[in-house]
């Protein structure tokens, strides 16, 4: 189109029809106008894609339904695996579970509700069955440490949560008690940020930091009472 634009000026300038100057600014004019033009165009497409990628929807639930429930039950299947795979190289006479193993075992069923019984179907490749049990009990005693550790964890949120709620009562009592007979306003302050500030805490603890370790110690609970089962290669 610049192309276009500069050949038709030309023209018009060997036939001497318009003005040198005012052909000059109409071309600048039309190509400012060009690029305000590009500019919204893009703006425009921008908006377009913006819009597409912040409506879009993807159904977890459907995506696990058809990917993993059968018959009611969420089944994680794990191809093409030998002893090795299971077996941590440096727990030789504390067999461990192999963290890339269970990292990828809790990977696919980061997002299976914890309403669902999980069965773990281990693509038989000639096991014994002393390394069936033995598989069996790693994958049930790595998932039991980790429910283990979160009930740990739980009693220790309880204690923190105890303690914040004492504290915050504590300091809020002061704050109260200080405000008929006390004239510093600065103590007064410090004693109410801080009384708040341990209630917050408290709020913080035993709601979203309790939820979220609940929800690990359920994780860890569906895992470590998975059925797991060996099944021939299709």
């Amino acid at each position: 189109m610049m192309l276009d634009l500069r050949k038709i000026v030309n023209i018009l300038l060997k036939k001497e029809k318009f003005n040198f100057s005012f052909l000059l600014l109409l071309e600048r004019g039309i190509i400012i106008l060009v690029k305000i033009m590009s500019e919204r165009q893009r703006k425009h497409d921008m908006k377009k894609k913006i819009k597409k990628f912040s409506t879009y929807e993807f159904s977890t639930i459907d995506y696990v339904k058809r990917n993993y429930i059968e018959n009611g039950v969420a089944i994680i299947k794990l191809s093409n695996v030998t002893w090795e795979d299971f077996i941590d190289p440096y727990s030789v006479k504390q067999p461990l579970l192999k963290q890339d193993m269970a990292d990828y075992i809790k990977r696919v069923t980061y997002n299976i509700p914890t309403s669902y019984a999980v069965e773990i179907q281990i693509e038989d490749r000639g096991y014994s069955e002393e390394e069936k049990r033995q598989i069996r009990k790693l994958i049930i005693d790595y998932f039991g440490l980790e429910v283990g550790d979160k009930i740990v964890d739980l009693n220790f949120n309880t204690v923190k949560a105890l303690i914040l709620l004492l504290v915050g009562i504590f300091f809020l009592g002061l704050f109260l008690l200080f405000s008929y007979y006390e004239q510093n306003n600065i103590i007064i302050e410090v004693m109410s940020i801080t009384g708040w500030f341990a209630i917050w805490e408290f709020v913080n603890a035993i709601w979203f930091e309790r939820s979220k370790l609940q929800l690990g110690r359920m994780n860890a609970g569906q895992l470590a009472t998975a059925n797991i089962t060996f099944v021939h290669p299709v």
